[in-house]
């Protein structure tokens, strides 16, 4: 509550006494800047005005330029201003010297004490509490309680189509009542150890509790690579493979791959975690969300809106919650609104073009279903999304022109299918060109078929190809600095954590000083206890045929793209991976050798998903001020006991679900994504990639050569027209450019919707609303999604299939746009009367 003393010009609130016009000359200030603030900031700013004389003010800001002058995460204006005051008054004629001090020491709190990212201000908090309790036992108790919840639903779910999981952002509404639970019936038992008193119920449960108990669960959002490759070596619709069933190998497998990626998350912190460039947009609404349920809030009018984040998160949860019935069970058709080919049913044409299931999904509203839409727009920057969307189109444009050229005999097959297929449009049958120990059969393939690939597959490839070249080429010309710096302090990391930590004086690390950091002999030690269990597996289990060789080169690999990779997901929120490349490279060096292939693979891939998962959550604690050595106990024990606990219920799958796997599966556990693998590892693998660079597709090798010189001229026009090209990044561009076979714009229209209304329009004209609501919403839809589709399965699609059967659910599936092997479409052409497509039986290249 506020009161004015209008003699004094003294305004008191919440016990403490400000300066009245100092208050409202700090309002007035944020105002001109662009820059809503809440009561809490204008206080957090008047405490911090004057703590430096505005010539010191001046020179952080001068530091700060220096160091973002090319951050496109930044507003243009926002840098520019940034600049202006680096200047000195010299640099304002126009702007009394008064009033440009004090803009200076504004600017300078802004900077220097909070974050100068918009996005980083709205999702955490400008103070610390050291003495707030963090690693708790209470917190072990729910952490890990709900992290076995979190594997199981992910790994029941993981082979089902669509897939289904609990996320972070789902179980932060039964982790919070959980923990006041315990806060409320605990004694305070406790003991000392160490100078430190632990006890059951240290007090209320707390912001940093809650977020400790979310990194335990990090582990289970979604199923790691291991599973994937189990799956495909045990199910007699893939692989098949008996020796695979052995518990040891699955539990060596899984351990070794997921803790290799976290021996080198660790080093990689100077690069990926210190830095304030590195923000991590993914991080954000978990932070913003835990907030609102932990965190008291002072009610407040934004731009109208006076409900609190808390009432806010519950009342769109609930409606997201509800809204998911109509398009998953009542009204299907909201979901798959593919109305272009309800005019016309039979026109593969038009299926192609705008189909949802089969096609290329080119329709201005395809969906009104939020679990398709996801939101990751409001979470993205905006200017990564459009150009993302901008790539997909330029994608399907070569994709049209690919397919209606009849060009590669993509006319005989679906023009945007995952699979790989036969010369008679058939799912490709790896058993014909395979020896029954597993080898590949020469002559089988010579008699069988060459494999071929959709339109959609065929610029997935290319473009996937060009990135690999193209981010080398591009960290080379954008990231050489931080590169520079990072390694620097990785150095010193190795001689002392600590003092690697000290180089960096964002408030974050400066809080965090007071915790020792974890020390890099504890991440280099779980790096070789990884490799050692990757060794024994592979020396004990022959069947594996792989060489030890492969993991050390899987690791050389990620090394050399996980600093482009990781600095990119950082900075736009764009995800890549190794796993095609790494895939090309074992092809070539172990020729049709499926589990060689698969086997490092897992490593490799798990490698940096690991990795990328541990430095995001080391990013979170970091902005929420969590010692990291807390982080680190809690991850890793999250870890190991969700690993058995996952393959605890993936055996129990195989054993418990009729025709699991099979792609009829009436509950749907078709395993869909081991599928998409399938068909890779037998392209890469089985085959190998000297059959399809030169052989059916030699025209993909020159998509490498394409890539080294892409970004070139995009870092010559970003040089010339800073405020026009800046953000135009050319890997999102290709990432975009990528984004098909199995995606189509079905599922990237309303999202990028999504992102032009909530990060452009409402973050440029209503920030305080978007800084106050924007990750909130995402969180509450995303989370009511996940509840809704638990029980919409086991209440309508588990042990009895329950549908409603009417024109809003069975139109969006007629006609030839979700016909075809696993709704894969109908070809453009059949095929020819001579049986087959393509090279001759005897004309096609066979692989020695």
């Amino acid at each position: 509550m506020a009161e004015t003393d209008e003699k004094t010009e003294v305004k008191v609130i919440a016990n403490e006494t400000y300066d009245a016009e100092l208050l409202s000359r700090i309002e007035n200030t944020a105002a001109l800047l662009g820059i809503e603030l809440n009561i809490d900031e204008v206080l957090f700013v008047a405490s911090r005005i004057n703590v430096r004389p505005w010539q010191e003010a001046v020179e952080l800001l001068k530091e700060a330029y220096e160091y973002h002058h090319d951050d496109i995460n930044i507003d243009y204006d926002a840098l520019m201003r940034m600049k202006r005051l680096s200047l000195g008054p010299e640099g304002s004629p126009d702007i009394p010297v008064e009033e440009f001090e004090f803009e200076a020491l504004f600017e300078a709190v802004i900077v220097s004490d909070w974050s100068p990212y918009a996005e980083v201000r709205a999702a955490t908090n400008f103070l610390n509490d050291d003495h707030e309790p963090a690693e708790t036992i209470r917190m072990y108790i729910v952490g890990i309680c709900y992290a076995n919840v979190g594997a199981i639903v992910a790994t029941f779910f993981g082979n089902r189509f669509p897939s289904i999981s609990l996320g972070f952002l789902s179980l932060q509404l039964i982790i919070y009542p959980t923990g006041r639970f315990l806060a409320f019936i605990l004694p305070d038992w406790g003991f000392k150890w160490g100078g430190k008193r632990y006890s059951l119920n240290p007090g209320p449960w707390s912001f940093k509790e809650q977020m400790l108990a979310t990194q335990m669960m990090s582990s289970v959002d979604g199923t790691p690579f291991s599973f994937t490759v189990i799956t495909l070596q045990r199910a007699t619709q893939f692989f098949n493979e008996e020796w695979s069933n052995n518990y040891g190998y699955m539990v060596l497998l899984s351990l070794s791959a997921s803790f290799t990626g976290y021996g080198i998350a660790g080093m990689l912190r100077g690069l990926l975690v210190y830095p304030v460039r590195c923000m991590w947009y993914t991080v954000l609404p978990l932070l913003s969300m835990n907030r609102s349920l932990v965190k008291v809030e002072i009610r407040e009018n934004v731009h109208g809106w006076t409900m609190t984040r808390y009432t806010f998160l519950l009342l769109f949860t609930l409606v997201s919650f509800c809204w998911f019935w109509f398009p998953e069970f009542v009204f299907q058709a909201l979901s798959y609104f593919n109305w272009t080919t309800w005019i016309s049913p039979q026109n593969i044409t038009l299926a192609a073009v705008t189909g949802v299931y089969s096609g290329l999904g080119l329709n201005p509203i395809s969906t009104f279903d939020w679990s398709v839409i996801g939101g990751g727009g409001m979470v993205t920057p905006f200017y990564s999304s459009y150009v993302s969307y901008v790539g997909q189109l330029l994608g399907f444009i070569c994709i049209v022109a690919i397919y209606f050229s009849k060009s590669y005999y993509t006319h005989y097959l679906p023009i945007n299918a995952t699979g790989v297929y036969d010369n008679t449009g058939a799912s490709y049958n790896v058993s014909r060109i395979m020896t029954p120990s597993g080898g590949f059969d020469a002559e089988g393939y010579a008699n069988y078929s060459p494999a071929f690939l959709s339109a959609g597959a065929l610029i997935n490839y290319g473009a996937s190809f060009a990135i690999f070249t193209c981010s080398i080429v591009y960290a080379l010309l954008h990231y050489r600095t931080p590169m520079a710096a990072s390694f620097r302090s990785m150095w010193i990391s190795f001689r002392s954590a600590d003092k690697a930590r000290k180089l960096y004086t964002d408030p974050f690390t400066r809080n965090l000083q007071v915790h020792p950091e974890v020390p890099e002999w504890w991440f280099i030690l779980t790096l070789v206890l990884s490799l050692a269990m990757y060794i024994i597996m592979v020396e004990i289990f022959p069947h594996t045929d792989t060489p030890v060789w492969t993991v050390f080169f899987g690791i050389l690999v990620n090394m050399v793209f996980i600093i482009p990779f990781g600095l990119l997901y950082a900075t736009t929120n764009v995800f890549l991976d190794v796993g095609l490349i790494f895939q090309i490279f074992i092809g070539y060096m172990l020729p049709h050798n499926v589990n060689a292939m698969m086997i490092s693979q897992c490593v490799a891939n798990n490698f940096w998903e690991q990795a990328q998962n541990y430095i995001t959550n080391q990013k979170q604690t970091h902005y929420a001020r969590i010692p990291s050595r807390a982080l680190f106990r809690v991850q890793y024990t999250g870890t190991l006991i969700t690993i058995f606990t996952t393959l605890a219920v993936l055996n129990w799958e195989f054993t418990g679900i009729k025709d699991y796997c099979d792609p009829h599966q009436p509950q749907k556990f078709t395993c869909s994504s081991a599928r998409g693998s399938f068909g890779s590892m037998v392209l890469w693998g089985t085959l190998g990639p000297r059959v399809y660079l030169n052989g059916i597709y030699p025209k993909l090798k020159w998509s490498f050569l394409i890539g080294c010189f892409l970004p070139i001229p995009f870092w010559l026009l970003q040089k010339k027209w800073p405020d026009t090209w800046r953000r135009w990044n050319i890997l999102v561009l290709l990432s975009g450019f990528s984004s098909w076979a199995p995606s189509n714009l079905y599922y990237s229209t309303g999202n990028f919707y999504i992102g032009a209304l909530f990060n452009w329009y409402l973050r440029k004209y209503y920030l305080g609303w978007w800084r106050k609501y924007n990750y909130i919403l995402y969180a509450a839809l995303n989370t009511g999604v996940a509840w809704a589709q638990i029980i919409v399965f086991f209440s309508t699609g588990y042990k009895h299939l329950v549908s409603i059967n009417w024109w809003g659910n069975t139109v969006s599936q007629g006609g030839v746009n979700a016909t075809g092997y696993d709704y894969n479409g109908v070809p453009l052409s059949t095929t020819p009367d001579i049986g087959y497509f393509g090279p001759a039986p005897g004309t096609f290249p066979v692989p020695a």
